[in-house]
């Protein structure tokens, strides 16, 4: 990788020599290419800037920890600054988990899907692949703020914080598309910690489902089509597909 790339991911803001399995702490470019993990966000950062423009001055920030137990933090996510000098930034969470383990049924089920139309076989999409397509996804959600937003003609003289807070209202009414609108994974999550089998019950009845899991199923099928997950998530297969030989890949027969 060369200093170029390397100037893309942001310094840690501080350095840790002992991490717990509970700490999180930041990775600089020095620590790109020392596992498979890393050394697949590598290559993948370096393509990602090398054909999208749009990340030419989007920075990343990598995290590591080394066991995560809370569902929420097993991604990566994006910022957006209102702040004109600030620059854009995508954060990736690495761990010594493997990501499938983490995830539930109706993701896998997300998974096999993204593979089937990436060409590979579901067993390929896993580990530090899949780790690079959740990247590649939260790259995605950049280049669509920055190609549809930013540099959107209609949106030229406006401040940042003026687009910002348009592609924020717009991803709300996105969250209202739900099956359930607004519940996230993580609000479902401390809902069922905290409600009675009685308010689960009523919840469920109140949105005519007749369990837990097809709840979930209907969720997660209304949040991939969503419009801003579905151009990440079109965005991270086109990208993979267009990449596969650079990261080994033979696709399925």
């Amino acid at each position: 990788m060369d200093n170029e790339i390397k100037g893309n991911v942001l310094a840690p803001l501080k350095q840790e020599k002992r991490v717990d399995e509970n700490e999180i702490v930041e990775l600089g470019a020095d620590e790109l290419g020392k596992n498979e993990q890393t050394k697949q966000i590598s290559l993948a950062w370096e393509l990602l800037v090398d054909q999208m423009p749009e990340l030419k001055d989007v920075k990343l920030r990598i995290l590591k920890k080394r066991q995560i137990k809370d569902v929420r933090f097993t991604r990566g996510t994006y910022i957006f600054p209102v702040k004109e000098e600030d620059p854009l930034e995508i954060q990736l969470l690495l761990s010594n988990d493997d990501v499938l383990d983490l995830m539930d049924e109706e993701e896998r089920a997300v998974v096999r899907q993204h593979a089937k139309k990436i060409g590979l076989k579901d067993e390929q999409l896993e580990g530090a692949l899949l780790r690079v397509f959740i990247f590649a996804h939260e790259a995605g959600h950049v280049v669509d703020f920055v190609k549809n937003y930013l540099n959107n003609f209609d949106y030229q003289g406006m401040a940042r914080s003026e687009v910002v807070e348009i592609w924020r209202e717009e991803y709300r009414a996105n969250m209202n598309m739900l099956a359930v609108p607004n519940m996230t994974r993580p609000k479902f999550e401390a809902f069922l910690a905290a409600a009675t089998e009685v308010e689960v019950d009523e919840f469920l009845d109140n949105y005519g489902f007749d369990s837990i899991k097809e709840f979930k199923m209907e969720q997660q099928k209304s949040y991939r089509q969503l419009p801003h997950e579905s151009y990440a998530d079109d965005f991270a297969i086109k990208f993979i597909k267009k990449n596969a030989a650079k990261f080994g890949l033979v696709f399925a027969e």
